[in-house]
């Protein structure tokens, strides 16, 4: 293998996190928030930015060309509060919209919030307490709890699975990618990072936008986690990735963008002159997904075991997925497998798919756990969330 192959393999000797700078006492935290059509939701995810208990925020929303009364609602709290401003432009996807919203931040800390999902009233103090006790983490991630349109428990994410900290790049790049990561309203960032993932490529981006930034600032920062769900993710009828329903088009949608923000990343990091790259081909998420869609979309069966048994034995062999989350996923592709064609989409479902089981299911694991002897510890740098959600 030349030098410059080992390089993109591994990163080489230069291939480390960025040094940063201590974010001082009391560091003004910028909310970038995107919205369009989401008017049901918007008053409420801008309410609980504005409920936060840590004061010194931002709330910057840009408003991407909505056609119900979303501008009506976020005037009237911009008008209400100073800490709110509103943005308002034409349709040009969610990559627009936040970097609209970045380019008139001014906070040290930047989160994301969507503008059908809420933040938790501790959330900003919890995120500011950590930065400044980890001054080399520059990057958070955290638990959520995922509601319905109705507001809904139906359950806490990660269900089974756990978070990493420290150092990941050498990690993302030997798995394509891959890590613990959380979905947009779940981040939080330093702004000393803001020139690796800003702006966001907007003509791959009109959804997924977050998937850009959390694939690519483990990269260049170290990561921490706060072991506790502070905010609520909706899933309802208009989410794009975010679904109750499993079907050939929603997995194939989650293959497609796996791969394009893959090569979305590399660009940058090319342009960075950054010597590691991603390799689709050792992402294990994409695999599983293409096998879900051939399922889905009636393969062979001799096909089909075939790629059951080689994705079976890398999920075995995989250092991330908790051995729970490697049982479950054998379990459910093998019953989707062996159950027929017309029934493997709502086997899928009902295995896959947020669900008010899944909600009991955690309640009573967080019951166990307080009972020495019963659970495992796990170590520091993986820990599995054990916040009960009755405690939200």
């Amino acid at each position: 293998m030349s030098q410059d192959a080992h390089n993109y393999e591994t990163g080489g000797a230069g291939f480390k996190p960025l040094a940063l700078p201590d974010t001082g006492p009391n560091p003004l935290v910028s909310i970038l928030m995107g919205n369009y059509n989401y008017a049901r939701y918007l008053g409420s995810a801008i309410e609980s930015a504005l409920q936060q208990s840590y004061a010194n925020l931002e709330l910057i929303v840009c408003d991407d060309g909505s056609t119900d009364n979303s501008v009506e609602i976020a005037r009237k709290l911009a008008n209400r509060d100073p800490r709110v401003r509103l943005i308002e432009k034409s349709n040009g996807g969610q990559a627009s919209a936040f970097n609209a919203a970045f380019a008139e931040s001014k906070g040290q800390i930047l989160c994301l919030l969507d503008s059908d999902d809420a933040f938790s009233p501790e959330k900003l103090t919890a995120v500011v307490q950590l930065f400044r006790e980890q001054k080399e983490t520059g990057l958070i991630v955290h638990p959520m709890v995922v509601i319905d349109s109705e507001d809904r428990k139906l359950q806490q994410l990660p269900f089974i699975g756990t978070f990493e900290k420290g150092w990941l790049g050498p990690r993302l790049v030997r798995r394509g990618g891959r890590w613990r990561f959380m979905p947009s309203s779940c981040v939080a960032f330093r702004r000393e990072l803001a020139d690796y993932c800003f702006p966001i490529p907007e003509p791959g981006f009109r959804t997924c936008a977050d998937a850009f930034i959390f694939t690519m600032l483990p990269l260049v920062t170290e990561v921490g986690f706060i072991d506790q769900p502070l905010c609520r993710y909706r899933i309802h009828g208009s989410n794009v990735v975010g679904t109750r329903q499993i079907s050939s088009k929603s997995v194939g949608n989650n293959r497609d963008s796996l791969v394009s923000t893959l090569d979305a990343v590399n660009l940058r990091l090319a342009e960075l002159e950054i010597p590691v790259r991603l390799a689709a081909e050792k992402n294990i998420y994409i695999r599983m997904e293409t096998f879900k869609y051939d399922l889905l979309t009636g393969l062979p069966f001799r096909e089909l075991f075939r790629q059951y048994t080689k994705l079976a034995s890398e999920i075995v062999a995989d250092d991330l997925l908790h051995m729970k989350h490697k049982a479950g996923l054998l379990i459910a592709n093998g019953m989707a497998l062996l159950c027929p064609p017309g029934c493997r989409a709502w086997i899928l479902t009902r295995i896959s798919a947020p669900s008010r089981l899944k909600y009991y299911i955690q309640r009573a694991m967080a019951a166990l756990s307080r009972f020495p002897g019963l659970t495992r510890r796990d170590s520091p740098d993986r820990q599995i969330s054990r916040q009960t959600v009755s405690e939200l």
